[in-house]
């Protein structure tokens, strides 16, 4: 269905490189020709006197004209067409214009947008109890119904949300509040010392033209002698000031972690994963005896075990038992409506039950079949085990041993069970699977390239007459958040199908880690470089002084902060939205039809773990965080907005998360760490793309060294983080002192019904 508009999208995006690239080098070419031109008139120019001052006319024009044509070409850039209109004062004349207009026609759209929102959600919220606040109404928090919304989520304990939705959740609650305090700390000093400063001692001829922008580092004329200073002494501040609150919220996780690890349940806690069983050794017993051995006393193993044609046989009986259960539904409706025609429904209940009988013989036999095999080294025995030990010690030495002089007895932690992807399970690594995979991701870097460009530079492109303001806040931004919106389902298909996956969460994180690089590349960067990817990257490659690249980078950020104060403003509406549970809401309804309201609610969560899961969440949690940090000083009114996004981010997930989200699988924090590494890591970008700006435009090399002592300290922040905080598992001392062994006597027994068993192989 997409083939075609796809097609059209790449003929259309390459053509606009091309038109590009002949643009850009139409400069050189020109210059090239004239200078030629010259040389060649030059002898016969020195025989002749009138000839030569009429030459040296020419020639003088022909110079200007060659001096004129890289402002004009530069002009067809986008950077600096906005920059142009900027000077000139288009859009009115009056004190607002330009990117002021449109920035107040994107707040007051979205503000409707959110109030519309919150409106519908209020009436919604008292319509399907079930749906918005379905964890009170089954008792799995606890609050008093007679406060609205925003109430309960402000006064929401994190303790207790750890107990019942887990730490993952808790702390995706706490990061909208630490993303809120940063923005406080940071943002809102920078808010009130560099908006009068640039606006009234810039320089730049703004103050009349736009508001905003003159407000900005745009309006901060070339060689500044003093303000360009305090934006190096920025640069150190911000560093310095992430790096403090990053390590003191590390430092309060730590405490959590610690809570966490220490309550975990002793079947999961006292429980590995071993994968790359030698051959030899594949059977529950061998492997029993093997950890026995050189570990410690084992109380189960439960083999992972090749159920293939187990699960066909019982996805036929479950699907011949809904068939039945519809039809019986269907018999017992048309009886209560008086119904004579009953004699076909009956017939078909007793060929399905017939069915139903024959499929639940298959599947016993088949269950009886591999169960019987289990005492066989191979076979339906996999090269994976779940190990539960005696005691915790033993559980966490296993992890930390070598096992084997070669890559065989992998030892890892054990997932929740309810998460387990066990076909990945039984899979074998494979080189070549995961450098497809690796090759695919590859590909869909390269190809969003020029489809982000596309959609931002053909949004500019439009003219609608007197909605223009709101189309400039709206189209560039709005076009690749629905673009990127998919892009999480197709990260996810390409992990599940290439890459080995334990769990559920698991491949959440991998998503948070490259949806995050996705967009850093793509949104952080698209307003940067421009519509020319290409022509960009040869300057890049062609410069060998690193101050020329950066001089190129930094002539490009300042026109860029409208870009994402739109895009901030934007995802107010996002996350007003989202309370709206609007996929979850109409597949309740379509199954409150057929099944009772519990049951419907049952059927109809979770949301699309796709793009509200947690990796896709905290990515784009991230990514805004980030955004105000690096345009705290450059356009002091983006950490605002970015302090009013964490701010709604606070009330609207907080509710969303305690009272109508149903619990997820949790990882105890891993998605929390990953977010203040991403944080700090950006502020390696954020010192080095600053120190460029400051090069290109401060009056001397001072302003420009002082922002680069950034990146040092940037980079000494990411190697303490990561050796100072020791957060994935505890020591071994405190594993023995809160060690409590499983009983000894019967444990055999007890574990045999362990949940870390196969679903196909558990009796019904």
């Amino acid at each position: 269905m997409f083939a075609i508009p796809l097609r059209l999208m790449w003929l259309f995006s390459i053509l606009t490189l091309v038109a590009s690239e002949i643009c850009a080098n139409h400069e050189t070419e020109f210059a090239t020709n004239s200078t030629t031109l010259i040389q060649h008139l030059n002898p016969s120019v020195s025989r002749n006197g009138s000839i030569r001052s009429s030459l040296e006319n020419v020639t003088k024009e022909v110079n200007e004209t060659v001096a004129e044509a890289p402002e004009e070409i530069a002009k067809s850039m986008e950077w600096k067409q906005r920059f142009a209109r900027l000077q000139g004062g288009e859009g009115g004349g009056g004190s607002i214009a330009l990117v002021t207009e449109a920035a107040l026609s994107g707040l007051a759209s979205n503000l409707f947008v959110c109030s519309a929102c919150v409106g519908l959600f209020s009436f919604l919220r008292g319509r399907y109890p079930l749906v918005f606040f379905g964890n009170m109404a089954d008792g799995t928090m606890d609050s008093d119904q007679r406060r609205n919304w925003i109430s309960s989520s402000l006064a929401l304990d994190l303790e207790k949300i750890t107990a019942v939705m887990g730490l993952d959740a808790s702390l995706a609650i706490e990061y909208a509040s630490f993303g809120a305090r940063l923005m406080m700390i940071i943002g809102l000093p920078f808010l009130f010392l560099f908006s009068p400063l640039h606006r009234w001692y810039g320089g730049g001829g703004l103050e009349e033209k736009d508001f905003l922008s003159s407000i900005s580092v745009s309006n901060v004329s070339m060689g500044h002698p003093w303000l360009y200073h305090l934006h190096a002494l920025a640069v150190l501040w911000t560093v310095l000031a992430v790096r403090a609150m990053v390590f003191r919220a590390q430092q309060t996780f730590m405490a959590k972690r610690h809570a966490w690890l220490t309550s975990l349940p002793s079947l999961r806690a006292n429980t590995v994963l071993v994968e790359d069983i030698p051959a030899s050794f594949q059977c529950q017993e061998k492997v029993l005896t093997f950890f026995s051995e050189n570990v410690g006393p084992v109380a189960h193993v439960g083999m992972v075990r090749h159920t293939e044609k187990l699960e066909a046989a019982i996805e036929a009986r479950n699907s011949t038992k809904a068939k039945l259960e519809e039809v019986r539904k269907e018999v017992e409706f048309r009886e209560l409506q008086g119904s004579p025609d009953m004699d076909a429904k009956m017939d078909k209940i007793n060929l399905l039950s017939q069915e139903l009988t024959e499929l639940e013989s298959q599947v016993k036999a088949e269950r009886e079949h591999i169960k019987g095999q289990f005492a066989q080294a191979g076979g339906v025995n996999s090269h994976s085990a779940f190990v539960t030990f005696h005691c915790r010690k033993d559980a966490e030495m296993a992890k930390v041993l070598e096992l084997s002089g070669n890559a065989d007895w992998a030892v890892h932690d054990a997932p929740e069970a309810s998460e387990i992807r066990w076909h990945d399970l039984l899979q074998d690594y494979s080189v070549a699977r995961s450098a497809i995979g690796c090759f695919l991701i590859f590909l869909l870097f390269a190809n969003f390239s020029p489809i982000c460009l596309l959609i931002s530079s053909a949004a500019s492109e439009v003219n609608v007459g007197k909605l223009q303001p709101i189309w400039d806040a709206l189209a560039p931004t709005l076009g690749l958040t629905i673009f990127l919106s998919m892009l999480p389902t197709v990260l996810l298909l390409i992990f599940g199908s290439f890459f080995k996956l334990r769990a559920e969460s698991l491949a959440q994180h991998r998503l948070q880690t490259w949806y995050f690089l996705f967009q850093a590349v793509f949104i952080l960067f698209l307003p940067v470089v421009g519509t020319n990817f290409r022509s960009f990257a040869k300057q890049l490659l062609a410069d060998d002084s690193l101050s020329t690249i950066l001089a190129q980078i930094a002539d490009r950020i300042p026109l860029s902060g409208d870009f994402f104060f739109n895009f901030i403003v934007l995802q107010w509406s996002v996350s007003c939205m989202e309370l709206l549970r609007m996929v979850v809401l109409a597949k309740f309804l379509l199954f409150r039809t057929t099944y009772t309201e519990a049951e419907a609610r049952q059927k109809a969560e979770p949301e699309d773990q796709d793009f509200y899961g947690m990796g896709g969440r905290t990515a784009r949690w991230s990514l805004n965080l980030v955004i105000g940090c690096i345009f705290c000083s450059v356009w002091p009114m983006v950490p605002l907005v970015v302090l009013l996004q964490f701010l709604m981010q606070r009330l609207a997930y907080g509710y969303l998360i305690a009272f109508a989200e149903t619990r997820k699988p949790d990882l105890g924090g891993e998605f929390w760490c990953e977010s203040l590494l991403q944080l700090l890591y950006c502020m390696v970008l954020f010192a080095v793309g600053m120190s460029g700006l400051l090069l290109r435009r401060s009056p001397s090399c001072i302003p420009p060294a002082v922002a680069f002592v950034g990146v040092p300290i940037a980079v000494a922040s990411i190697l303490q983080f990561k050796d100072r905080f020791r957060w994935r598992t505890l020591s071994i001392p405190e594993v023995v002192k809160m060690d409590h062994p499983l009983p000894t006597k019967g444990a055999k027994t007890k574990l045999d019904s362990t949940i870390y068993e196969q679903p196909a192989l558990t009796e019904d």
